[in-house]
């Protein structure tokens, strides 16, 4: 072990920087693109178009790596499923495939935190979160099917590419399919295909949800993708661990520089070659089951609770404050703005009820387009989200039953949260066909430096279009609430979720409703 460390020690540290520097091309671009604040995402509304960019953006950057004379000379995986695909085939020493794995973990939790060094709170913003990796609305099943499906097709692809006439352009043929897959899947699992990258954002965002789908799906797809091709191939079809092998530098896999040798590691005496098989094989099979088990350890950064560990008592109020003269149709009809009745959620780690640029599910359509939330709490209650932290609001102040509020009315709910949750709401725009108003799909700290936030949280809302109905105007089309004969009656839009930027009532959010919410303690003194 220690020849090993001592001759490949510079491959060990070219694989933890190139890993490190893939992190902090992730997030700086995810900075420049997602944050807010960032006159290129004020500028690109949707997020389709800047998903697209983002996997531009890290597909060049795999590419750079990949060619690049340190990603030459250490084969550029900076990614323990592809090292551990290579040790299933016999093209890296046990030896060296355990220095290889230490070193893309320890690289990836150096990037970003030298990325969080240099952006700070612009990293930590809800918006970007570290580039965390998390499952997408679908989910648990659905992103580990896509997160199994992707690796597998990567690998397929390096395999046959690597060991043909074109093995040079491999770097090309993996930057292309993972920007590709940001573009297209990051909606379904988050994209990662890769345990140390997941594991270096999770390690800073304190997001844990689903860890051992990230390290397992990857390193399955892809060796199962091996084992597929040396069934149709043979051992001796592939040539070396190296992505880009036609280069002077030196090779710790095959020995030789420029064009692979083929099987050399694999060359020594019969009985010595089967101690070796059998001792990468146990060493394949362990390094296997760490992985699987490893995301059992969540690491958590404990977290200071308010009030001794019980919890904070809120109550959120949410008032229509519109003109009760009401808003004013095309055709001059006057008629009330309304909201109705909707869902509530209280989570510490990452519950997305939606996903910006991608299709409504798990009962967002039926929330959006007919008020009614009962879809949504299937979906908390199939991800066995605690039943504490989530309910519905439905019956307006005062009332005796269930309804919308128009203008003058209100909903009220209280619950309890402790340092470090936040909030989520969602609540249909009552004369529209499938808008909703909802934060940021993140949610809203409900603590700001381990104190209770108090006060008015209406700016925090914003108007989404779930994409699922056609529009018609508001207040007056036949397929609205007040108006259609029966849920869901409106002819389908196919679309995907995205800010309601084209309508006027965009930006009036504040003179339409008041949403506020109080802690128990500010309560008393009122």
């Amino acid at each position: 072990m220690g020849n090993t460390l001592k001759q490949h020690w510079r491959e060990y540290l070219m694989e933890g920087v190139e890993t490190g520097a893939f992190m902090i091309s992730a997030c700086v671009f995810c900075v420049v693109l997602e944050h807010p604040g960032s006159p290129v995402h004020q500028a690109i509304a949707h997020a389709n178009e800047r998903r697209a960019l983002m996997g531009l953006a890290m597909g060049l950057t795999a590419v750079a790596i990949i060619y690049s004379p340190w990603g030459k000379q250490s084969g550029a995986h900076f990614n323990p499923s592809v090292t551990l695909t290579f040790l299933r085939l016999g093209k890296i020493r046990p030896r060296d495939a355990v220095f290889y794995m230490l070193a893309q973990f320890v690289g990836g939790v150096t990037g970003v935190s030298l990325a969080a060094l240099g952006l700070r709170s612009l990293l930590s913003h809800p918006s970007v979160n570290y580039v965390a990796t998390l499952p997408g609305g679908w989910g648990v099943g659905v992103a580990f099917g896509a997160e199994f499906f992707i690796s597998f097709v990567m690998m397929s692809v390096i395999l046959r590419v690597s060991n043909s006439a074109l093995a040079r352009y491999t770097g090309l043929f993996a930057g292309a399919l993972a920007a590709t897959y940001i573009g297209v899947e990051a909606p379904i699992s988050g994209m990662s295909m890769n345990p140390a990258r997941t594991f270096g954002s999770a390690m800073f965002a304190q997001v844990w949800t689903s860890l051992w789908l990230y390290f397992t799906a990857p390193p399955l797809g892809m060796l199962l993708a091996a084992q597929l091709y040396l069934g149709a191939k043979g051992r001796r079809r592939v040539a070396c661990a190296k992505l880009h092998h036609q280069n002077n530098k030196r090779c710790i896999f095959c020995g030789a520089p420029g064009e692979p040798e083929r099987d050399r590691i694999t060359r020594p005496t019969k009985q010595r070659g089967e101690v070796i098989m059998k001792l990468r094989q146990r060493t394949f099979f362990l390094i296997l089951a760490m992985m699987t088990i490893a995301p059992a350890f969540q690491f958590p950064v404990p977290s200071v609770s308010a009030k001794n560990g019980k919890g904070v008592k809120f109550t959120v109020r949410i008032e229509n404050i519109s003109d009760k003269d009401g808003q004013v149709a095309s055709n001059g009809i006057r008629w009330p703005f309304a909201l109705s009745p909707g869902l509530w959620v209280t989570h510490e780690r990452e519950i997305r009820l939606f996903r910006e640029g991608s299709p409504a599910v798990g009962g967002l359509e039926a929330q959006a387009e007919d008020g009614n939330p009962s879809e949504l709490i299937k979906t908390l209650e199939a991800r066995a989200h605690s039943g504490m932290q989530h309910g519905i609001f439905s019956t307006p102040v005062g009332a005796s039953g269930p309804g919308p509020i128009g203008p003058g009315g209100a909903y009220q709910f209280s619950f309890m949260a402790k340092a470090g949750m936040r909030l989520s709401a969602i609540m249909m725009f009552g004369q529209s066909n499938d808008w909703f108003y909802a934060p940021e799909a993140q949610g809203i700290d409900l603590f700001s430096n381990g104190n209770p936030v108090n006060g008015d949280i209406t700016s925090k809302f914003i108007l989404w279009d779930a994409g699922t109905e056609v529009n018609e105007e508001l207040g007056v089309g036949p397929n609205q609430g007040p108006r259609q004969k029966a849920p869901n009656t409106g002819p389908d839009e196919h679309g995907a979720v995205n800010k309601a930027k084209e309508s006027p009532f965009f930006t009036k959010t504040g003179q339409l409703f008041r949403i506020t919410i109080t802690p128990q303690d500010a309560m008393a003194k009122m």
